[in-house]
């Protein structure tokens, strides 16, 4: 009779442990099902839009990489606040055209303010695209980007980016919390636009979106409402096709990663939730199969397997054979459900210099 307790708590960890085994699997499945949509192209005219402000690490490497696309046909944009910005410097030496922000708005970010002045500005593109300045982009992006949208069911389509650490711990921590993240890319239930490098239709915007649209401060979580709204799917490329050099220190990757995880749940509510019973789940596992390891049986180390996957997945993704990788992925974890906490409490953010307030975009 003593033992009954152990065997159905051990019993309920193999259930976990099963299933987030079965989740990755799902992923597979569904990324298998995903038709492939390489040799497609939708018809249209592409204008892709870069918002700037301030200095990047690489903005030059970024912007030549948004020029060479291997794309038959595209015009590019970048968009700064004022003559005075200082990353017209570099778009200057690259040739890049760039118009100045003018749309006003009374509660939107910097970045929506520039999306929409493109928009106002050219409005007689069919598709558009959004780029983050402080990434860098393979020169197959834009092709794959926009390929998904030949099909009428893809409202949007999205990639997520490799944070390629440049020195520091944080900077390590960063590109594994990416990784990790890329998990919430790979299935339907949880698939959000990634602001960073994003196509949609001119017509996901019609019918007063704009409007809409022009007064958000996060233009991802609008964008992905307005494809939920209209009942389409969103598209992911999970080919590694961008690229985010980041140099953190504990300070600047905690506000970053609150930042982002507070966007994402403003855009879908049911994030959170999902979130907080995937990772807790997670957390449980993780924990008790150390405790019965250690007390009980060698064996309970077995439950670990998704966990064992789930670096390997890393290293294989990274090319690196850093050692850090490890203790820093079963502590990622911890630092999910810490964001979302953090999250949910947020009624503001600071981007880049400015503080926004943080409503919902979208449920």
């Amino acid at each position: 009779m003593t033992d009954l307790p152990l065997i159905v708590y051990v019993s309920f960890l193999v259930l976990i442990s099963a299933g987030l085994f079965l989740i990755e699997i799902v992923k597979k499945l569904e990324r298998r099902s995903t038709p492939d949509s390489a040799g497609s192209m939708p018809e249209g005219r592409v204008l892709v839009m870069v918002p700037c402000r301030g200095e990047d690490i690489t903005l030059r490497e970024n912007l030549l990489s948004l020029k060479n696309q291997d794309h038959p046909s595209f015009d590019l944009v970048a968009i700064v606040d004022s003559q005075e910005d200082v990353a017209l410097e570099a778009i200057r030496e690259t040739g890049t055209t760039y118009i100045v922000s003018d749309v006003s708005c009374s509660k939107c970010s910097g970045k929506v303010r520039a999306l929409s002045s493109a928009i106002h500005r050219f409005p007689d593109y069919d598709i558009y695209v959004i780029a983050d300045s402080d990434a860098t982009f393979s020169g197959e992006w834009l092709r794959a980007l926009t390929a998904p949208l030949a099909n009428p069911r893809n409202g949007l389509s999205t990639t997520f980016p490799v944070f390629v650490p440049v020195g520091g711990f944080w900077s390590r921590v960063k590109m594994v919390w990416g990784f990790v993240g890329n998990s919430m890319m790979e299935s339907r239930i949880t698939r959000f636009g990634w602001g960073g490098s994003l196509a949609f239709r001119r017509s996901l915007i019609g019918n007063g979106n704009l409007d809409l649209f022009s007064e958000s401060v996060s233009d991802d979580s609008a964008l992905t409402h307005f494809s939920s709204n209209a009942g389409l799917d969103i598209a992911y490329c999970d080919r590694e096709l961008v690229t985010v050099k980041s140099r953190e220190t504990a300070g600047s990757f905690f506000e970053w990663s609150n930042r982002q995880t507070a966007l994402a749940i403003s855009g879908s509510s049911r994030l959170y939730g999902l979130g907080l019973a995937y990772y807790s789940a997670r957390l449980l596992l993780f924990l008790s199969s150390i405790l019965l390891t250690v007390f009980v049986s060698p064996v309970s180390l077995l439950l670990l397997f998704p966990y064992a996957t789930g670096i390997a997945r890393i290293y294989r993704r990274s090319g690196s054979r850093d050692p850090a990788i490890i203790p820093i992925f079963l502590s990622t974890d911890v630092l999910y459900i810490a964001n979302l906490l953090k999250a949910k409490r947020m009624k503001k953010i600071v981007w880049r210099g400015r503080e926004y307030s943080l409503g919902s975009e979208g449920n």
